[in-house]
């Protein structure tokens, strides 16, 4: 808008009236009040996660029937303590290998569920938050059911190469051997479960309840 004033000489002087700025709508992105980041931060972390934990469960799922064609014929090119070895490690894969498969699948579906939670959360879809949390529970079930067996397809291993290979393995002390597979199984209970407690607490937050009951 401009106003009208006369000047000295009777002239008259037009000046310019700044124009108001209206206050920024709220949920508008981009604005002092818009809307907040984490659903795409968290939904990334969630869509890479799950998608890394897809393949890599399905991997492991064929991974007991790969090894099972293959390891006939490792063994059969070896001789002495050698085969004795590999065939020990092979009857242990063969016991464990139906665990395998189907720890595997349901390692696929957890993953699934990751993966499709993280999605929704980028879109900012309400049904996000139940879905992620029931993953999180399965998940860290998941990782400490996995911890506990590994740690006694481990023990396993170490006494059939004990048995196998006699000598050499006494020279490896008892104790650093227990201690390589606690370590192993409390780091894989702890790196299982980080994310998933991360999930259930932040979900736990009243603030990001209430976020979470605006959304479709």
């Amino acid at each position: 808008m401009q106003d009208e004033q006369v000047d000295r000489d009777g002239q008259p002087e037009i000046q310019a009236t700044p124009l108001s700025t209206p206050p920024p709508a709220p949920g508008v992105p981009g604005t002092s009040r818009g809307m907040s980041t984490w659903p795409v931060v968290l939904g990334i972390i969630a869509g890479v996660f799950g998608l890394l934990g897809f393949f890599s469960n399905m991997l492991g799922a064929i991974s007991p029937l790969i090894m099972r064609g293959l390891m006939p014929s490792i063994a059969g090119e070896m001789s002495g303590e050698a085969e004795e070895t590999v065939r020990a490690t092979m009857e242990i894969t063969r016991t464990w290998s139906s665990w395998s498969i189907g720890f595997g699948l349901i390692g696929v579906i957890v993953s699934g569920m990751l993966l499709v939670g993280g999605i929704m959360l980028l879109m900012r879809r309400a049904a996000a938050v139940p879905l992620l949390k029931a993953w999180a529970v399965a998940r860290i079930v998941t990782a400490i059911v996995g911890a506990y067996v590994g740690l006694v397809i481990q023990r396993q291993v170490f006494e059939a190469l004990r048995s196998t290979m006699g000598a050499e393995m006494n020279h490896v002390p008892a104790g650093l051997i227990g201690a390589a597979t606690a370590f192993g199984t409390i780091y894989g209970v702890v790196f299982g479960c980080a994310l998933p407690v991360i999930v259930l607490i932040w979900f736990a937050r009243q603030k990001v309840k209430d976020e979470v009951d605006a959304w479709m």
